[in-house]
């Protein structure tokens, strides 16, 4: 930007140590999203278990349908840039798992997951406005994917459920981010 940076722009520093931390969180999201998808088959009845007695069936139907999305929001939450980046952050994936539990079961969970994922982030880490063009690769990566529909794994739910959660949610979701990346960097040389 003509080579001057204004307050609100990272250092060099800052975007070494940044990528990081990024990268160990990602990977850390990532792993737990597939574990929680491995134990697809009892996690949910566990939950229902617990809270239906509490608070309804409604009420566990919502906690199944939102809890996989509660790393995601925790992790944006603290990883914001400024206190209210992070907030907005979180708001975008309590908003998105809203959403999925009113539309659950539908093809449209297929692309909200990792369209949350990676515009929670960008909004979380994101300078400019160019990385939002990548934010459509996500929704886009994970339909695709699922039109293919492989199955590999059909023999084994828990690693079957852990294997459709990786390529439904996970590659596309780090495939949009590297893309908005690319988008902001561009920007930032232009």
């Amino acid at each position: 930007m003509n080579g001057e940076r204004s307050s609100v722009e990272p250092t060099d520093t800052e975007l070494q140590s940044g990528a990081g931390v990024s990268a160990a969180l990602i990977a850390g999201l990532a792993v737990v999203h597939l574990a929680m998808a491995y134990s697809v088959s009892t996690l949910p009845g566990l939950v229902s278990d617990l809270v239906e007695p509490l608070a309804g069936q409604g009420t566990a139907d919502f906690v199944v349908h939102v809890l996989p999305l509660v790393p995601l929001a925790l992790v944006v939450l603290g990883v914001g840039r400024t206190v209210l980046r992070g907030v907005a952050a979180c708001a975008v994936v309590v908003v998105v798992a809203v959403v999925i539990h009113a539309i659950t079961p539908s093809w449209m969970v297929t692309a909200l997951v990792p369209l949350a994922a990676v515009l929670a982030w960008g909004v979380a880490r994101r300078y400019g406005r160019w990385w939002v063009a990548g934010v459509a690769i996500a929704p886009l990566v994970a339909l695709l994917v699922r039109w293919i529909d492989p199955n590999p794994f059909a023999d084994d739910v828990a690693v079957w459920a852990s294997f459709r959660a990786l390529v439904l949610h996970v590659v596309p979701a780090v495939l949009a981010g590297l893309a908005c990346w690319a988008l902001e960097w561009w920007e930032d040389r232009a």
